[in-house]
């Protein structure tokens, strides 16, 4: 079984791959090719925005047991003492480095959305991968609802989270698009740390190019 590290390696190792992919069938005008490249993209980066939220979920009950046992045992004296500090604060470390990784497969997960939808991919096409009914969140929501970006309709209307929606958001839920993506906009609201966007920045760049000389 390959560490989490290895994963990471192999899922950006393809979806670089496929990147490549996908540029070559732009530039000699296959966009269907095109679409179906970058699809593949997105359901590689699922995957690993799945590892990342297991990450995230593994450091935040770290982090929330070591602050429990500190609250019980050092907290009540006013002494912390230097071993309980040392860990507490390398779990807090470990958890906002799982967020930030979450936000950077939430950034990339973004850029693939949209160059799917720039490739021809339609809601519908969008509401398959995520396994959501078209029709019945168009009639409970309207068709103008749906009139915006993808990355905007998965985090809007969390398409990919399966369980009620009230109440702060489950990361035992399996919705690694809108968990992943949802983080990356609180980043990019809060923080703005600096995302890596070595994947797919060529194949926007190259798309950018080709609807201007349309």
């Amino acid at each position: 079984m390959k560490s989490p590290e290895e994963l990471e390696k192999l899922y950006v190792r393809k979806i670089r791959a496929y990147n490549a992919l996908a540029i070559g069938y732009l530039i000699g005008g296959d966009r269907e090719s095109a679409k179906k490249a970058v699809g593949t993209m997105i359901v590689l980066s699922r995957r690993r925005a799945r590892e990342a939220v297991k990450r995230f979920r593994a450091a935040d009950e770290a982090l929330t047991k070591t602050t429990h046992s500190m609250r019980k045992k050092d907290w009540p004296s006013g002494k912390v003492s230097p071993e309980t500090n040392e860990m507490s604060w390398a779990f807090l470390q470990d958890y906002h480095a799982a967020r930030n990784a979450m936000a950077d497969v939430g950034h990339e997960l973004c850029r693939e959305l949209l160059a799917w939808e720039k490739c021809g991919a339609t809601v519908k096409d969008l509401f398959n991968l995520c396994n959501r009914d078209f029709s019945v969140v168009v009639g409970r929501l309207g068709p103008d609802t749906l009139c915006q970006p993808f990355p905007s309709l998965v985090s809007a209307l969390m398409l990919d989270y399966k369980a009620p929606t009230a109440g702060p958001i489950r990361y035992d839920v399996d919705a690694p698009m809108t968990h992943t993506i949802l983080e990356f906009d609180v980043h990019a609201i809060l923080e703005m740390p600096g995302m890596v966007e070595e994947v797919s920045d060529d194949l926007m760049d190259t798309l950018y190019h080709l609807q201007t000389k349309e």
